[in-house]
């Protein structure tokens, strides 16, 4: 009974197995070495998705720059000249396209612009009053769109001054070096260089001793200068005996007034000629020191000079040098001297050691004044710096020309 029961259940085992879908399933032994599958770490980065593939990015032709046109200025043209006042027309073409059609204009004055013109014109021309306060030569006018992408610049012209201009075109004095008493002749010529008639003016003569500023002793003879028009000039005829010698400056001045060292302050012009008049009473310049100078060593000290005229005649300006054995010189500006007049000068120097400089004094170094003598300018002398001085030593005043005096 019990191996029959055994049995039964043997073959409900056998029927099981045989009816199950897993074990009647194929099992095929894998040959080669089995590996786990690796996992991947997790991340934060998204993951990365397959982009499909795109057609090579298309060419797109651009096309050229546009290409403007160009503007000409037809006037004004070369050579034109404009008075302050009048009417200017400014005409200009166009070729070619043009991106706008009002412009801007524009006064030119050494390559840039000095006044605008008008802001916008829609044609092509323009007539502009010139203002009464410019004037000169080379100006220009510009014309530009007014998005300032095409522009041209006319030829260059003149603006002339609308009022009258009197001016000494021309003087001579001939001969220009004479001999005391002998006579010259003056002559001017009075142009008016302006745009306008002139109202009736006077021209001055003047002459004299040249002076720094004016004029010592001048004379002054005047005549009357007519109205002149635009062009016109008239000359000045004067003929004067210069009975005294030195150096005389003849001067022709146009105007309403002269002052000494003044023209006419609205209308002022001047020119002016050197005339040398030699032999009779002439300046004479000499130069005076004392010597020999005593100074203290280590201490600055004056070195004194004197320029002094010992002519008959007032001298014209000159120049004066102190000149001083290794420290080089100073020179100062001597005025007009009258006859016997002296003026002092003085320059400081400081000697470290004890010893004896040499120096001088020069007057006319420059040669400026016609003098009787001109070899008699320059006295030579020395300067004694000790620390003790010895009062035994006689300081006496010296001039260039030999002679002794007191002052």
């Amino acid at each position: 009974m019990r191996s029959r029961i055994g049995w039964m259940f043997v073959v409900t085992a056998l029927i099981v197995l045989i009816s199950s879908p897993v074990l009647c399933a194929e099992i095929k032994t894998d040959t080669t070495r089995q590996t786990r599958p690796t996992v991947k770490p997790k991340t934060d980065s998204a993951p990365v998705r397959s982009v499909p593939d795109t057609p090579a990015a298309k060419t797109i032709s651009v096309p050229d720059a546009v290409k403007y046109g160009t503007l000409t200025l037809m006037r004004p043209k070369s050579g034109d000249y404009f008075v302050q006042g009048n009417d200017m027309v400014i005409e200009w073409s166009k070729q070619g396209s043009i991106p706008s059609n009002c412009f801007r204009i524009g006064l030119m004055k050494d390559g840039a612009e000095i006044l605008q013109i008008t802001p916008s014109v829609c044609v092509n021309g323009y007539q502009w009053k010139v203002p009464m306060d410019i004037w000169g030569s080379d100006y220009k006018v510009k014309v530009e769109t007014v998005d300032k992408k095409v522009a041209a610049e006319s030829a260059p012209f003149t603006i002339v001054n609308a009022k009258a201009d009197l001016t000494v075109g021309q003087l001579t004095v001939t001969p220009q070096t004479i001999d005391a008493g002998q006579e010259a002749v003056i002559r001017a010529r009075i142009d008016n260089g302006g745009n306008a008639k002139s109202e009736p003016m006077k021209a001055f003569i003047i002459m004299g001793f040249c002076g720094l500023t004016t004029y010592a002793e001048a004379k002054k003879i005047e005549y009357a200068v007519p109205a002149l028009n635009f062009g016109d000039h008239i000359y000045i005829t004067h003929t004067e005996k210069f009975p005294v010698s030195g150096d005389v400056c003849v001067s022709v001045i146009v105007g309403r007034f002269w002052t000494p060292g003044f023209g006419d302050k609205m209308l002022p012009d001047q020119k002016t000629v050197h005339v040398s008049v030699r032999g009779g009473s002439l300046a004479d310049l000499v130069a005076c020191i004392y010597n020999p100078r005593k100074v203290s060593v280590g201490s600055p000290a004056g070195i004194m000079a004197f320029a002094g005229n010992v002519g008959d005649r007032t001298s014209s300006p000159s120049k004066m040098s102190i000149w001083v054995d290794g420290q080089g010189h100073k020179e100062f500006d001597v005025p007009p001297l009258k006859k016997n007049e002296y003026h002092y000068f003085s320059r400081s120097v400081t000697f470290q050691g004890e010893g004896e400089t040499s120096y001088f004094a020069d007057v006319d170094i420059k040669n400026d004044v016609t003098e009787a003598n001109e070899n008699n300018n320059r006295v030579v002398g020395k300067i004694i710096h000790r620390a003790t001085q010895d009062p035994a030593v006689p300081i006496e005043l010296v001039c260039s020309d030999g002679k002794k005096r007191q002052f």
